[in-house]
């Protein structure tokens, strides 16, 4: 059964059945004031925007944007770094060089990279007595 919302909240991108809980939903609204910032939405939505947005320093890249020469040239270094394909490659050949030298700061090991945690199990993988794991040992099983 799939439920047709008639009611949006497009800052949180989330559905309501009526116009009343939506509007208690949008009540409970917040500003999220760092640096100055005038975000508004939900206190969920605004963790995950803090997260996203301060945490990473994106929001201070972003901020100042206000004429377009300045979000063209913001826009054409996005492109520049964009993970094409070509792209990688030459951060894999940067990484190698780094490492063949012995330089390890700076050098961010992904998920994928096999050098990364390299005989160390993984938290859901973990053992919790008898030989459970993490997910048998929070399921009770």
């Amino acid at each position: 059964m799939q439920i047709n919302y008639e009611f949006w909240c497009e800052t949180c991108d989330k559905g309501f059945q009526t116009l009343q809980i939506l509007d208690h939903h949008k009540s409970q609204h917040q500003k999220c004031n760092i640096d100055g910032c005038q975000f508004v939405a939900h206190p969920k939505v605004i963790t995950k925007h803090i997260q996203m947005q301060h945490s990473t320093g994106l929001y201070k890249k972003i901020a100042n944007l206000n004429n377009p020469e300045d979000i063209q040239k913001w826009r054409e270094e996005r492109k520049r770094r964009y993970p094409t394909k070509e792209n990688i490659e030459k951060k894999a050949v940067e990484i190698a060089e780094k490492l063949e030298r012995g330089e390890k700061m700076g050098i961010k090991f992904g998920q994928n990279n096999k050098r990364h945690n390299q005989g160390q199990p993984t938290r859901a993988k973990q053992h919790f007595g008898k030989g459970k794991t993490r997910e048998q040992h929070n399921n009770f099983s």
